[in-house]
């Protein structure tokens, strides 16, 4: 019955070719040359499928499609600026530690001397190993986060003036918080808040830092308590801003060319053998979207004290037809909002996406994770024995495949599909009136 149909279906078929091997009448050779030809139309075909399959699959082809959009659509980066001062605490003298190395100079020192080192050196040279036989950073009275929090400068030690639109804030601290990131506690300003960015109830206490406090008069129009747990979304990265919104009550702010910050850095006093020999006496300043947490993923910009900056910014908006969501994300190597969760962060970004690959690694090899890294209160944080390990973690974990391979929640951090980054120029000036400026003033104690 099957071997009838089939030859009926190949007598009948409008293919040519197949009228010949269905006919015993015709020739052999005539039957054997219609064979082989079919046989090779047929494999060609496979062969340029097995192309279109793996281009699209693999090599997806992305055409780009210039297109003007208002400043006005696009936020005005978050802001987050670093200093190097290891410790405002003026008995800890690092320099001399450092220079000295294993000459027991941290013998006269005193517990909380010790403690400020200890927590110190995982910032400032995590990648020595000499350090760890001189301090005990596993003392149950040890925290790492605390100290640091407690030696670090606080916002008004570091900026003299802050404004915005060309009006003065009254107390910076009110447009900056102290944020933890892997270069210790830094500030930022124009982020958005605590419950945008992170998950409810999964993240450590050592990041509430992040929690916004009062915004002033001269960054909203009026002071208003910012309560994270009730925020309202003004902007998301793929749906951008929403209509009504009124930009003197929003944040993040629009980038508009009445938008720029002119931030007057200094620092009261800088003791000068408390700063980290490794950096110098600069300041790191990292541009990186409003929903997103300043990590190592973020390129940063070192400015010397004592300089003055002019920095031009320049931001560029990728958008993704919708049409490309019938693919899947492998396909089309990008995430449009909510394809992608993640454990610790409800905002998706590359950069959020491999910090927590990075973490998870971190996690697997060393049974612990670095200070910075997102984690849960039940999560150890590595001591100064560990800091070996997980400063060699950071470094190899992109080639780990195994790690991922076996993993149940592999990485896959692809981009979003709809994006926004920001390019920085900067250049030695002190006309402040354009875009983005940063004057950094030298100390006159110094």
């Amino acid at each position: 019955m099957l071997k009838a149909t089939v030859k009926y279906l190949a007598q009948e078929t409008s293919i040519h070719g197949f009228k010949f091997l269905a006919n015993k009448k015709v020739n052999k050779f005539l039957r054997l040359f219609w064979f082989f030809s079919l046989l090779l139309s047929i494999s060609v075909l496979l062969w340029y499928a097995k192309g279109l399959y793996v281009k699209l699959n693999f090599e997806p082809e992305i055409n780009v499609r210039v297109k003007f959009k208002s400043m006005s659509e696009i936020p005005f980066p978050a802001v987050t600026i670093c200093d190097s001062v290891f410790a405002k605490n003026n008995s800890i003298n690092f320099i001399q530690y450092f220079n000295n190395k294993r000459l027991n100079s941290q013998k006269n020192m005193t517990v909380e001397g010790k403690h400020i080192m200890a927590a110190n050196i995982h910032v400032c040279a995590p990648h020595l190993s000499f350090f760890n036989q001189d301090f005990d950073d596993k003392r149950s009275d040890f925290d790492i986060v605390k100290v640091l929090n407690d030696s670090s400068l606080r916002t008004d030690e570091i900026f003299l003036l802050c404004s915005y639109k060309k009006t003065l804030a009254a107390d910076c601290n009110n447009i900056f918080n102290k944020v933890l990131t892997d270069n210790g506690f830094c500030h930022s300003a124009n982020m958005q808040g605590y419950n945008t960015i992170f998950n409810k109830n999964v993240l450590s206490k050592d990041f509430d830092s992040y929690k916004r406090k009062n915004i002033s008069s001269s960054w909203l129009h009026k002071t208003r308590q910012v309560n994270d747990d009730n925020e309202t979304i003004y902007w998301t990265l793929d749906s951008g801003y929403i209509d009504d919104s009124d930009d003197s009550n929003v944040i993040p702010k629009r980038a508009n060319k009445q938008n720029f910050f002119n931030n007057y850095l200094f620092i009261n006093h800088i003791d000068k053998e408390n700063y980290c020999p490794q950096l110098g006496k600069i300041f790191k300043i990292f541009f990186h979207l409003p929903n997103e947490m300043p990590t190592i993923f973020n390129r940063e910009y070192s400015i010397e004290i004592g300089h003055q900056k002019l920095m031009f910014l320049n931001a560029k908006l990728y958008t993704s037809d919708e049409s490309l969501k019938g693919y899947t994300p492998k396909q089309r190597q990008c995430y449009f909002e909510g394809e992608k969760n993640l454990k610790f962060f409800k905002s998706y970004t590359k950069s959020h996406c491999d910090w927590e690959c990075v973490t998870n690694y971190t996690l697997d090899i060393c049974g612990c994770t670095k200070f910075s890294m997102p984690r849960d209160n039940n999560t150890p944080v590595c001591d100064m024995q560990k800091k070996k390990c997980y400063y060699n973690a950071m470094l190899t974990w992109p080639n780990n495949r195994s790690f991922y391979e076996n993993n149940d929640n592999p990485c896959d951090c692809y981009e979003t599909c709809n994006d926004i980054k920001y390019e920085i120029n900067y250049e030695d000036d002190s006309d402040f009136h354009n875009f983005y400026s940063l004057s950094l003033l030298k100390n006159a104690q110094e």
